[in-house]
């Protein structure tokens, strides 16, 4: 099991800040009570390109179809959403690390900004 590891969306800078200058602050538990920022958590999985997945991002292959990943509480685990991502109704897959090796998905962008076309 990978650490537990976060990064923000900031709603005001409309930016994101990585986990390491979230623990600089050594304000670990308070930053995620304000409503300034989103926290998002790491997965624990990887894209093609080795590149951390965390809740939020937007994973895709070129030309090809993309999910949101977001965390399920009724499955209680991380799950790929097919647009529109904020449709309750529309389906879904887990997530897992085989399936984006043999996809080779990578990020595209997150659900708070615009993805990489």
């Amino acid at each position: 099991m990978p650490n537990l590891e976060f990064r923000l969306w900031s709603k005001v800078a409309q930016c994101m800040i990585p986990w390491e200058e979230i623990k600089e602050t050594g304000k670990y538990f308070t930053i995620f009570e304000d409503d300034r920022y989103i926290p998002m958590q790491y997965t624990g999985r990887k894209d093609k390109n080795g590149v951390k997945v965390f809740e939020g991002d937007i994973i895709g292959k070129k030309g090809g179809a993309v999910h949101a990943i977001i965390y399920s509480e009724s499955d209680a685990k991380y799950i790929s959403k097919f647009p529109p991502f904020d449709n309750e109704l529309t389906g879904h897959c887990g997530l897992n690390q085989l399936w984006i090796d043999e996809c080779q998905k990578e990020i595209i962008g997150n659900i708070h900004s615009e993805a990489k076309g």
